[in-house]
């Protein structure tokens, strides 16, 4: 048992018990140049208390975020293929979309959505729980 005062320092928490969500990215190329990197904005929640209303103002289609984490994958997939990867993102409760900001190609060529357009993907809602 940790005894805590008032003024006491809080006692940082570690590595293993913070919050993290993990989702499998799979990224088809269909450029002629491999992709050797992506920038993601993941959107999801933060580990943080929060009153949820019960009742039917709980089923919405909306997902709600009050959390962004930036995350950098280098990968490489081939031109006309597709890879899959394990993306870990920590301090998030979940995940409600992701947001593709740059990929990088092999040639050294970038790609970006168009201004007022987003390349994003919504998780399907089933959570594995023992295992995949």
């Amino acid at each position: 048992m940790v005894t805590v005062r008032p003024g006491m320092p809080d006692v940082p928490r570690s590595d293993a018990s913070r919050a993290q969500q993990s989702f499998d990215l799979s990224m088809k190329n269909s450029r002629l140049q491999r992709i050797v990197a992506a920038e993601l904005e993941v959107h999801g929640t933060s580990n943080k208390s929060r009153v949820v209303p019960a009742g039917p103002a709980v089923l919405t289609d909306k997902p709600t975020a009050d959390a962004v984490r930036n995350v950098h994958v280098v990968s490489s997939v081939p031109a006309d293929e597709t890879r899959t990867r394990t993306v870990s993102v920590k301090d998030l409760t979940s995940v409600a979309w992701i947001s593709v900001i740059e990929l990088r190609y092999a040639d050294g060529s970038t790609w970006h959505a168009r201004p007022g357009v987003e390349c994003r993907v919504v998780p399907h809602g089933l959570m594995l729980i023992a295992g995949k």
